[in-house]
């Protein structure tokens, strides 16, 4: 069990050590609610374009934001207007262009913040961030961020900027691995205009990405990510589990876990014992947020079925004096009405896991924020990262690790 113990920890050490309370410093706008339009081309799940868009929505919930997501070609007109803090248009398929003009007619007349990822990059937006394209063929690049770096994989092609005004603030460079050893800007802002060549939803390109979009939002905050321990059941190895609550309380480290629950049986030994170990990791400072239970063959018919299993699951916990400080779900909890209303809202706190099994209830891609809002990523996607102790997050951030069988 110490071995076990031992990897967690040295892995999170290894990512960033530590966990601290970060401060937002979210600037006041004169646009409503600080809503963000999302537009995309294409899921592109080919080559899982689906899981950035997921990423891009946790990331800017996180950030506070309240993210409306459109798939270009059903875009309508006038969709965008002064009601959102900022448009982002993300390029998932570089094979198809954008073929909307309405949304670009849109785009381009608007005055809010503009985010552009990945190629396409038109006349009028390289205007506007005074800049020009310059197109990259067959190359591997080195990511940089300060100290940090990170070894990209290969790519076919990708646009970069050349020509960035003096007074664009930019934000990690791409250095290829050709003879020449070319450098260009990673992410670009220049007043209330931003792009990125691609985005990533792990490594030192999602860090980096993130920084740079909590800037241009104006929502700047440095974190250092809470160690979170997910897939904790009543049937989970508990001894594991408080063992290592033990030594985390010993070396100063907040400990979080994402458990699920059980709505029935709970007056018998086992729930009482589970109940138990819970107690024991919150008097050691840990803190619980309650795993949202797998959805299958649903309907929007079941939206009081589901409030008043999440009341149960709170009631009961509380009963035996165990209290969740959140609730965790996946990305899609959050597109859906009915789940984001009948249990997310449930808690000031929410941690937003990757998607898995998608099962909507009731679609509505309304994304909503909470008092604050994680994104989970799995720890082990930071691990090719060098210069890992120099890295820091953007928006309160979840490096999660599985719950061990053994």
């Amino acid at each position: 069990m110490r071995k076990i113990i031992m990897f967690f920890l040295t892995i999170f050490f290894m990512v960033l050590g530590g966990v601290v309370q970060a401060t937002r410093t979210a600037h006041g706008s004169e646009r409503d609610d600080n809503r963000v339009l999302l537009v995309y081309d294409s899921q592109n799940t080919v080559e899982q374009g689906e899981k950035k868009i997921d990423t891009l929505q946790r990331m800017l919930a996180g950030m506070g934001l309240k993210v409306k997501t459109v798939k270009e070609s059903k875009y309508q007109k006038g969709e965008l207007n002064h009601s959102y803090q900022g448009v982002i248009t993300m390029i998932n398929w570089k094979q198809a262009p954008l073929d909307n003009p309405t949304f670009v007619k849109d785009r381009n007349q608007y005055d809010g913040v503009k985010l552009h990822i990945g190629e396409g990059l038109d006349r009028t937006e390289q205007k506007q961030l005074q800049v020009k394209l310059k197109t990259i063929y067959q190359q591997q690049f080195i990511l940089s961020d300060d100290s940090s770096t990170e070894m990209l994989p290969f790519v076919e092609r990708m646009d970069v900027l050349t020509g960035v005004s003096k007074q664009a603030q930019s934000y990690g460079m791409l250095k290829t691995q050709n003879n020449e050893g070319q450098s260009y800007k990673y992410g670009v802002i220049n007043q209330k205009q931003g792009y990125l060549p691609f985005f990533n939803n792990k490594g030192l390109g999602l860090i980096t990405a993130s920084k740079m979009i909590a800037i241009l939002f104006n929502r700047q905050e440095e974190t250092k990510p809470l160690l979170t321990i997910t897939d904790v059941s009543p049937y989970s190895n508990l001894k594991l589990l408080d063992q290592l609550s033990v030594f985390c309380e010993k070396h100063g480290i907040p400990l979080a876990i994402s458990t699920s629950t059980v709505a029935k049986n709970t007056e018998m030994h086992a729930y009482k014992r589970f109940t138990m170990y819970l107690r024991r990791l919150e008097d050691r400072g840990g803190v619980i947020f309650l795993q949202a239970p797998v959805i299958g063959g649903a309907t929007a018919d079941n939206a009081g079925e589901l409030s008043e299993l999440f009341d149960n699951y709170l009631l009961n916990l509380a009963q035996n004096q165990v209290y969740p400080v959140g609730i965790s779900a996946q990305g899609f909890w959050n597109q859906d009405r009915v789940l984001r209303n009948s249990a997310l809202k449930k808690a000031n706190y929410q941690m937003l896991l990757p998607n898995k099994k998608v099962v909507y209830l009731d679609q509505d891609n309304q994304g909503g924020t909470n008092s604050r809002s994680y994104l989970a990523l799995p720890a082990s996607s930071f691990n090719k990262i060098k210069h890992q102790a120099d890295v820091r997050f953007a928006m309160p951030t979840a490096l999660t690790f599985k719950m061990p069988e053994g």
